[in-house]
């Protein structure tokens, strides 16, 4: 089964909204914007565990190329974000995260990571106030489930952050399963990340695979046996024909808001 890896590096910062925006920062702009695709050098890049999870030991490394499906024909989606311990505010994201990784529960493909930043010159406090296996915790303290994460370590360069922010605590990336970034964030909103991003990122990995049917998905890759072929396509009231009939069925189904997907043509996942 695909999997898709929710990936997410918490910040919390002292803020009435959580957010802090560094103009002074390491970095002006992230590394990636939305579009790229992550560079092999970077997908490569090791980061050490420091609490690990059902598939990652403490003091395991992680990379991104371990999410690569070209590589190991597993696919995953990662979905990040990026905080810091060094400035405690921020408890209300543990909690919608805990929420989050209790709704990821129901998809196998959804996989759920932490990775924490302890300082950055000139914003450090005088001690940290969290060590990893402290931040895990919280999660159990502060969340409804208590479903701790995996975490990984992002210092002492701050790696993630500047791939995927480099101006501002919190930040939140999508990158789907091949690789490609698909959306940037400054916080995070707990019902689009439900309802909205891991759906979409989810659908993308799904439909016909084969290239000769008029409703191949390029995105596919795992076939959900949909395919069409000849007067399949667009012939939904499947009398062998495509007419003027098919054509009104097609409007009543907009009208109605419903969807068939012998009606979508171009594979969106609209009637339109």
């Amino acid at each position: 089964m695909y999997k898709i890896i929710f990936l997410l590096i918490i910040n919390t910062i002292f803020s009435s909204n959580c957010d802090i925006n560094f103009n002074n920062a390491i970095n002006e702009r992230a590394i990636y914007s939305i579009g790229d695709t992550l560079s092999f050098e970077d997908q490569n890049l090791l980061y050490p565990v420091c609490n690990g999870n059902d598939i990652y030991d403490d003091d395991d490394t992680f990379s991104f190329s371990d999410l690569n499906g070209n590589l190991s024909n597993d696919y995953q989606i990662t979905i990040i974000s990026m905080n810091a311990t060094w400035w405690p505010a921020c408890y209300d994201y543990i909690s919608w995260m805990d929420d989050l990784l209790e709704y990821v529960k129901n998809y196998e493909e959804i996989f759920f990571f932490v990775s924490l930043d302890y300082n950055i010159d000139g914003y450090q406090t005088e001690q940290e106030y969290y060590s990893c296996q402290e931040w895990a915790s919280l999660y159990t303290e502060l969340g409804e489930f208590g479903n701790i994460p995996l975490i990984i370590n992002g210092d002492p360069d701050h790696r993630m952050w500047h791939m995927f922010s480099g101006t501002a605590y919190s930040a939140y990336a999508f990158i789907d399963h091949n690789m490609v970034v698909k959306y940037l964030l400054d916080s995070p909103n707990l019902n689009d990340f439900k309802y909205v991003y891991i759906p979409s990122l989810i659908n993308s990995m799904y439909g016909c695979t084969d290239q000769y049917a008029c409703n191949y998905k390029s995105s596919a890759v795992y076939d959900s046996d949909v395919c069409l072929y000849q007067n399949d396509c667009g012939d939904i009231n499947s009398d062998n024909n495509i007419n003027i009939f098919d054509v009104i069925l097609l409007v009543n189904l907009i009208l109605s808001n419903s969807y068939d997907y012998i009606a979508d043509m171009n594979v969106d996942n609209n009637l339109d």
